[in-house]
C-alpha cells in the first residue's frame, strides 16, 4: 500500500494524513487497513479510524472513557468500556501533542493487558515501530517476508497449545537476509550488528520472525496463546526506517527498573540515549551502548515476560 491512500482525493487530506502518520513514529507499530471509505488503524484491534473529507479528514479515536475537550465533535458509547471519539483535523498543525496524547491512550489500551506489569498502574505508550526505507505507512507495506499471524480473533482457550501452527524458521531466517541485504551499506552494519547483540543477550525460548519490514523476537504461540489480541507477544524488535533506526525494547517499556538500568548503561558509556517509551533511535552503531542493550535484552526470561503479561491481564478482567 503506498504511504498515502487513493481514497484521500484532496490535497488538504492528503496533507493531514501525511502529518498524522508522521506524528504516530514513536506510538508503536500497527496496521494501516485502507477500505472504501475509511482507514482503520489498529494494532490487535482498531485505536482510530480515518474518514477523508474534501477539508481534511475526520479521526474517530478509541478511548475506554470519553475525551472531554472543544475539539472533539461527537463521543459514541459503543460498549460499556469503549468510546469513539470524533475530531476534524484541516490543517496540519491539528496533529498536535494533544491529540498524539489522545492516541497515545488509544493505542495503549490496545496493548496495556499483554505488557504492563500488574504492579505497574500507570498505562504508557507502546514500543513504536514504522515501514522500512519505502516511505509507506508504518506496519502496513506488503513485505516478502512471512508474516506474523494477522487473525484478530483470539485463541480458543480450552484449545490444545500443540494446535497452535508455529512461523516457518527457515522462511524467516531467509526473508530477514533478503531484507539485510536490500540495505544501504551503513544501515546494514548496524542493523546486524545490533541484531546479533539482542541474539547473543535473548533468553532462551523466544523465537525471531519478520514482518512488515521489522524483525521481531516474540514469545511462541506454543507457550502463551491466550494473548489479549490472538498475536504473539512482542519482547522486541529492528527497524530501518527513514531517517533513522530503531530498536524495540518492550523490557524497558515494562520494567522502569530496566529503562533506569539502560539509561545508565549510556552514561556511563558516554553515549546519548535517544530514548521513547520503548524505542531506542539511532543514526549510526556509534550511537550505541551496545552492552546496556545487551543487558536490557536479558532483563526477561520468557517466563517472566509471560507471567507479567497475564498478571497485567488477569488485573485488568478483575476490574471489569
Amino acid at each position: 500500500m503506498s504511504r498515502i491512500p487513493a481514497i484521500l482525493k484532496t490535497d488538504a487530506a492528503r496533507r493531514v494524513y501525511a502529518r498524522l502518520l508522521a506524528a504516530l513514529e514513536d506510538v508503536g507499530p500497527f496496521d494501516a487497513e485502507v477500505k472504501k471509505t475509511s482507514i482503520h488503524l489498529s494494532h490487535g484491534r482498531a485505536f482510530a479510524g480515518v474518514h477523508p473529507r474534501a477539508q481534511g479528514i475526520v479521526l474517530q479515536i478509541v478511548t475506554d472513557a470519553p475525551l472531554a475537550a472543544a475539539r472533539i465533535s461527537k463521543v459514541e458509547q459503543v460498549s460499556r468500556s469503549r468510546f469513539h471519539n470524533t475530531v476534524r483535523l484541516e490543517r496540519v498543525e491539528d496533529v498536535d501533542a494533544r491529540l498524539l496524547g489522545w492516541l497515545r491512550t488509544a493505542y495503549a489500551l490496545t496493548v496495556a493487558k499483554s505488557l504492563r506489569p500488574a504492579s505497574i498502574a500507570t498505562v504508557r505508550s507502546a514500543p513504536p515501530g514504522k515501514s522500512a526505507e519505502n516511505g509507506a505507512s508504518k506496519m502496513s507495506a506488503a513485505s516478502a517476508a512471512p508474516k506474523k499471524s494477522t487473525s484478530r480473533a483470539a485463541p480458543n482457550k480450552s484449545a490444545s497449545t500443540a494446535a497452535v501452527k508455529k512461523p516457518d524458521v527457515s522462511a524467516h531466517a531467509q526473508a530477514i537476509e533478503k531484507y539485510l541485504s536490500a540495505l544501504p551499506d551503513d544501515r546494514r552494519t548496524a542493523i546486524e550488528a545490533v541484531r546479533k547483540t539482542v541474539r547473543a543477550h535473548l533468553p532462551r525460548g523466544y523465537e525471531e520472525v519478520f514482518g512488515s519490514s521489522m524483525i521481531f523476537w516474540q514469545v511462541p504461540m506454543s507457550v502463551y496463546p491466550d494473548t489479549y489480541n490472538g498475536l504473539p507477544l512482542m519482547y522486541a524488535a529492528l527497524a530501518s526506517r527513514k531517517t533513522y533506526m530503531t530498536l524495540y525494547l518492550v523490557s524497558a517499556y515494562a520494567s522502569p527498573r530496566v529503562a533506569a538500568e539502560l539509561k545508565r548503561g549510556f552514561e556511563k558509556s558516554g553515549k546519548k540515549l535517544d530514548l521513547g517509551k520503548s524505542c531506542v533511535r539511532f543514526k549510526n552503531l556509534d550511537d550505541l551502548a551496545l552492552d546496556a542493550i545487551g543487558t536490557a535484552v536479558a532483563a526477561f526470561s520468557v517466563s517472566e515476560f509471560v507471567k507479567h503479561a497475564r498478571a497485567a491481564h488477569s488485573k485488568t478482567r478483575r476490574k471489569t
